[in-house]
């Protein structure tokens, strides 16, 4: 169950959050990651902040479904980035067999 606190932090926070992040090197294990996959393989970037790993794992060729629970990281990822990420829930995700990677 995701705790309302947390996600009103984080939506309180979202220019911190990006300004921390943001000038971060990209993550060796992130690539490494890609590097497992083939083009085009579809990826679930499950709590996905400002879609920095998404918009990584987007110009290597895979294709991403960037969720996050706070509507205030979604915004921010589809202003800045276009990556169509969209705001659910562990809880609301009950796929099997759609991603290749997570």
């Amino acid at each position: 169950m995701t705790d309302q606190k947390t996600i009103a932090a984080y939506n309180g926070q979202v220019d911190n959050y990006l300004k921390m992040v943001g000038e971060l090197e990209v993550d060796p294990l992130l690539l490494r990651f890609i590097d497992g996959l083939k083009t085009n393989d579809y990826v679930l970037d499950l709590e996905c902040g400002p879609v920095i790993a998404s918009s990584v794992m987007r110009d290597k060729g895979l294709r991403v479904d960037p969720v996050d629970a706070a509507e205030g990281m979604v915004q921010l990822a589809n202003h800045k980035y276009s990556i169509a990420a969209r705001q659910a829930r562990f809880s609301d995700i009950d796929t099997t067999n759609t991603y290749q990677g997570v």
